[in-house]
């Protein structure tokens, strides 16, 4: 077996013609580093006691020469200032399989001169294999020439010319590191035109490094354009617009020295506002040297501005007797150019009864003026206010004349004034009662408010009454009452007349003594009382209503009472009462009324009965009369 840097030996393979294992031994080693050629000696053996021997070859050598990797390397450049670059350069990269004993190369220093240098290196292995490799090492030439250029020149083209003669721009200053070759310029004459010429100057050296730089040749043209000035243009507005249109212009004539570029004018519309305007004509020559001139193109605007008819304004006036916080309707102002004020000359928003002109002016924004009137009407709806005071007095003793009253004067108010305050009472005296003064205010403005004042004349003097004499009567027949008794006519007087005189006498008095007061009253309602007393004798045995129940003769009328005397409760039985209504009432003995109610008779005559209750009355004597179309009946009745 064979190995390059080392070998190690495996057992032979080996056969035996019987079973069993056939074991190989050798005392020689089995691994070899060094290199050479090694024999070891194997002994086999079937177990049977045969014995065979066999030889094994091992050889160690190394054929295989180092690997030399180079390492590029970028082109140096030479030191500064000079032609040769002083440089240590990298070693190339080595591999061996049983490893590297040197690596070297044939440079003795580290300057390299410009252009390539080979360097060759030398790799030996540790068994002595040899190996060689080239490496180029390329110094350029970076550096270029230095070029110091001629100073620029800065000059103007002739008169009259677009150029100028320059015989000597100036000589360059060069220098190389590794010597100059030659030095150009790119301009072929002494002539120079208007603007900026770029001389390039180059300088190349011996490596073929070039370097250029530009020398600056200005001739300037400041020969300006010769431009003709325009003539001026008046004009007026066009009706109905603010600008003059469709104006022309002739364009200026220009020469100059290098030639014209534009002739431009800065206003580019053939319409000109109201005004003023300055057209600028430019010339600009090909060297932008600029000459301009002014035209002035003047528009006149004669037009007012137009103002609208304005509103009627009709207001009412406040208290105040002013119409306040008015906001007037503004008539609208136009015009061709446009309104810069429409102002009125009202200072406030308050406006008086009565009629107020505003005048309303629009000026133009060219000064015109129109002025328009409005009209502003305020009216004074407003009533007088009236304040009167009721009025009264009394009439002296024993007097009902006129008297003279002091009615004074009502107090009238109104937002605008008061013109006059009159009434329609044409006399300083009042007739007893009430006297309606009627009032009637007119403000200035002729609003009329009415009012009334009432006067009051007191009567307050009762009238005298003096009653007739005390009467004496004796009761009816067959009754136990009187009737139709004739009372006398009292006396009576009053300041201002009577208007009746009245009493409260029964139509029929009881037993007893009965006051009748007579009442009289004068013609303003006073009033005054006085008594007179009937006197009804008591009843005598003839005169006695004996409560009995008479013969039943057909048709024969009964006041029937039970129990009589009785506590207070008792029953009447009206007996052949055909009336279909019959009035009952009680009378004290007094003659006052203290019961009464209203009986429907039976139709056939037949008796009707009911139940009165005077529990509440005091005990005496009371009568029962019934009063129907056949007349009045009685039947008295005692309540113990």
């Amino acid at each position: 077996m064979t190995g390059e840097c080392s070998a190690t030996a495996t057992a032979p393979t080996t056969t035996d013609n019987c079973a069993g294992t056939v074991t190989g031994t050798t005392t020689d080693p089995l691994s070899y580093t060094a290199q050479g050629n090694y024999t070891i000696n194997w002994n086999f053996d079937d177990g049977n006691g045969n014995v065979s021997t066999a030889w094994q070859y091992v050889i160690v050598r190394d054929t295989v020469k180092p690997v030399i990797n180079i390492v590029d390397t970028l082109p140096f450049g030479p030191t500064i200032g000079s032609c040769t670059a002083d440089t240590t350069i990298l070693k190339p990269q080595v591999s061996d399989n049983c490893g590297v004993a040197s690596i070297t190369n044939d440079h003795p220093s580290t300057i390299y001169p410009v252009g390539v240098t080979k360097v060759i290196w030398t790799a030996t292995d540790v068994n002595g294999n040899v190996q060689t490799a080239i490496q180029d090492i390329v110094v350029k030439d970076f550096q270029k020439p230095t070029l110091k250029i001629p100073a620029g020149i800065y000059t103007y083209a002739e008169s009259g010319k677009c150029s100028v003669i320059i015989t000597n721009i100036g000589t360059p200053v060069v220098t190389d590191n590794c010597g100059v070759a030659n030095v150009t310029n790119d301009h072929p004459s002494t002539e120079y035109n208007v603007g900026t010429t770029m001389v390039t100057w180059a300088v190349t050296d011996v490596n073929g490094n070039v370097r250029t730089s530009q020398q600056r040749i200005i001739v300037v043209d400041k020969q300006k354009p010769v431009i003709t000035t325009p003539a001026a243009i008046k004009v007026f507005a066009d009706a109905g617009k603010c600008t003059a249109d469709n104006i022309s212009f002739t364009t200026p004539v220009v020469t100059d020295n290098c030639g014209v570029a534009s002739i431009t004018k800065d206003y580019f519309s053939t319409s000109f506002p109201t005004g003023v305007t300055t057209v600028t004509w430019t010339a600009t020559d090909v060297n932008g040297n600029v000459t301009t001139v002014l035209q002035k193109i003047t528009v006149y605007d004669y037009q007012k501005p137009v103002v609208s008819k304005p509103d009627l304004m009709y207001l009412y006036a406040d208290s105040s007797c002013y119409a306040n916080n008015v906001v007037l309707t503004a008539p609208t102002a136009t015009d061709n150019c446009g309104i810069a004020s429409f102002t009125n000359d009202h200072p406030s928003n308050s406006y008086p009864v009565g009629t107020t002109f505003v005048n309303w002016t629009a000026t133009d924004v060219n000064g015109n003026i129109t002025t328009v009137a409005q009209k502003v009407f305020v009216v004074d709806k407003i009533l007088p206010v009236i304040k009167t005071t009721a009025v009264t007095a009394d009439l002296p003793t024993d007097s009902c004349g006129a008297m003279l009253v002091n009615i004074g004067t009502p107090t009238a108010t109104d937002n605008c004034g008061i013109a006059s305050l009159t009434n329609d009472y044409p006399s300083t005296t009042f007739p007893v009662g009430i006297t309606t003064i009627n009032w009637t205010a007119t403000d200035l403005s002729g609003n009329v408010a009415k009012a009334t004042q009432k006067v009051t004349v007191y009567d307050r003097q009762k009238p005298s009454i003096t009653p007739p004499a005390q009467v004496k009567v004796n009761v009816d027949n067959g009754l136990c009452t009187a009737s139709n008794v004739q009372l006398g006519t009292p006396v009576t007087s009053d300041n201002c007349g009577v208007a009746s005189v009245t009493n409260n006498a029964p139509s029929v008095y009881p037993v007893g003594t009965t006051t009748v007061i007579w009442t009289v009253t004068d013609v303003n309602g006073n009033k005054n009382s006085n008594t007179q007393k009937v006197i009804v004798a008591p009843c005598t045995a003839s005169r006695t209503i004996v409560n009995a129940i008479h013969s039943n003769e057909q048709n024969q009328k009964k006041i029937v009472i039970f129990p009589n005397p009785s506590r207070g409760n008792f029953m009447v039985n009206l007996i052949g009462y055909n009336s279909p209504k019959n009035i009952v009432s009680v009378v004290n003995e007094m003659g006052k009324t203290v019961y009464q109610a209203t009986v429907i008779a039976n139709e056939k005559g037949n008796s009707s009965q009911f139940s009165i209750n005077l529990t509440h009355q005091h005990p005496g004597i009371y009568f029962v009369k019934v009063i129907n179309d056949s007349g009045v009946q009685m039947s008295r009745v005692v309540v113990q």
